[in-house]
């Protein structure tokens, strides 16, 4: 789960074009979100950071819950990419932590520690953060099918990804080697798992 490339996905500040369309508003709050939090999500804070009008975010958006919205719209087509090319890249490795390795690379954490904040206050971040992982964990979960019965396939599936969001969440630093030792580590415990449980025919 260790990082070993730069984080596609990670938004860089807009630049300030003569007439901003929807798209620099929403690359500024994604980038405002990871950088400051959900507070910097208010519009009055918005515009003063673009140097923008009320008006000019208006034109886009009706107010600042269709602004939150079209940030999680982005935010999930950024999640669905990164799944998509992360099963692609271990579809002859069947290991699903390599592809947590993969899908760490590929996202912000800053950005998904602002979303999880987000959700705290906001009913549609939360419905947006329990889809995507949900979506993760079955797709965990999936990597272990024929190696252990499917129950404890979702186990293994929630623990992994527990431990990687709970690496966002403390803060801690993913190019520092740690999520790799964590990573042997846990794939050391999940073949001994695998090892000493009963196989899925129950024998």
């Amino acid at each position: 789960m260790s990082i070993t490339a730069p984080c596609e996905n990670q938004i860089a500040p807009p630049l300030p074009p003569a007439r901003w369309r929807r798209e620099h508003w929403v690359d500024l709050g994604l980038t405002s979100l990871a950088a400051s939090g959900p507070d910097s999500l208010k519009i009055e804070r918005l515009c003063e950071v673009a140097g923008r009008s009320k008006g000019s975010f208006y034109h886009h958006f009706h107010d600042q819950q269709a602004f939150i919205d079209a940030l999680l719209e982005r935010w999930r087509a950024s999640h669905r990419a990164s799944v998509a090319a992360a099963l692609s890249a271990v579809q002859n490795r069947r290991e699903s932590i390599v592809l947590l390795d993969y899908l760490s690379a590929r996202t912000d954490p800053a950005l998904e520690t602002g979303m999880r904040r987000l959700a705290h206050i906001n009913t549609a971040a939360q419905d947006a953060i329990a889809e995507t992982d949900a979506a993760r964990i079955d797709t965990i979960a999936s990597l272990y099918a024929g190696k252990t019965d499917a129950v404890q396939a979702r186990e293994l599936a929630e623990i992994e990804y527990a431990v990687y969001v709970g690496h966002q969440v403390l803060g801690r630093d993913f190019a520092d080697g740690a999520m790799a030792r964590r990573a042997a580590l846990f794939r050391l415990m999940v073949k001994t798992v695998i090892r000493l449980a009963p196989r899925p025919d129950g024998t």
